[in-house]
């Protein structure tokens, strides 16, 4: 039952699909404390490139916490239950937090 002219059957408008263009994260690397030799050794840390003092505070901050918990592995090899980063040799010889697992507390 259409009224007037048969009417036309619309069709649903075409959605637009983007592709994802991955973002690549622009971080620096800093150099912090090592809570274990705080006057001699430093641990490097990556941060966002627009990171602040504040941010390498709370880095320094996050390494020691790491240690005092015991989640901080300093030998390579397996990791000791409940450590999730460790400290990786760098070429220039300096040591480089890395997250090597997560864990459910």
């Amino acid at each position: 039952m259409k009224k007037g002219k048969a009417a036309k059957k619309q069709a649903a408008p075409k959605r637009v699909v983007r592709k994802r263009v991955p973002t690549r994260r622009v971080t620096r690397t800093v150099l912090v404390a090592d809570p274990a030799a705080p006057a001699t050794d430093r641990i490097l840390v990556e941060l966002p490139a627009d990171g602040t003092l504040k941010d390498q505070a709370e880095a320094e901050q996050f390494v020691r916490t790491l240690y005092e918990t015991g989640q901080l592995a300093r030998s390579p090899g397996p990791l000791p239950p409940g450590a999730t980063h460790w400290l990786e040799p760098d070429p220039s010889g300096a040591c480089r937090l890395v997250r090597r697992r997560y864990s459910a507390i």
